[in-house]
């Protein structure tokens, strides 16, 4: 088999394959538009307005009282607000300890990779030992 016909036979599928997918689609989507008819709604009752009850899940309700907090009392006054700004900003501007060892230890590491890498593609002859004195040429 030549390598056209292995693309026509690939198109070929492909697009059966497309076809069959856009019929799928199509037929799944379907409607047939609905004529309302006026004097049938005029003629329906109106009933009250159905009540959403509020959900309950986590919700401490009424019967439960506040938790108190006594020695965090903060009155929010110009003075209030400046502090808990402070504490705000003192919190964003120090970074996490953790983190910083982390991207300094990954820049430690990444150095000594290429140094190791760097040493091995230099080739034999031109990694000579310290101690020794270059030959004159």
């Amino acid at each position: 088999m030549s390598s056209k016909q292995l693309i026509k036979r690939i198109l070929v599928v492909l697009a059966a394959v497309t076809m069959f997918l856009l019929f799928a689609a199509l037929s799944q989507a379907h409607a047939t538009p609905i004529q309302p008819d006026i004097r049938q709604l005029v003629q329906q009752p109106q009933g009250p307005p159905p009540r959403f009850e509020p959900a309950r899940a986590g919700w401490n309700g009424p019967e439960s009282t506040p938790p108190s907090v006594a020695g965090l009392q903060l009155e929010l006054t110009a003075a209030g607000r400046a502090q808990i700004a402070r504490q705000a900003l003192h919190l964003v501007m120090i970074p996490d300890p953790r983190a910083l060892a982390a991207i300094l230890a990954s820049i430690v590491l990444l150095r000594k990779l290429r140094s190791l890498r760097d040493a091995r593609l230099q080739p034999a002859t031109a990694r000579e030992p310290e101690w020794q004195m270059p030959r004159a040429a």
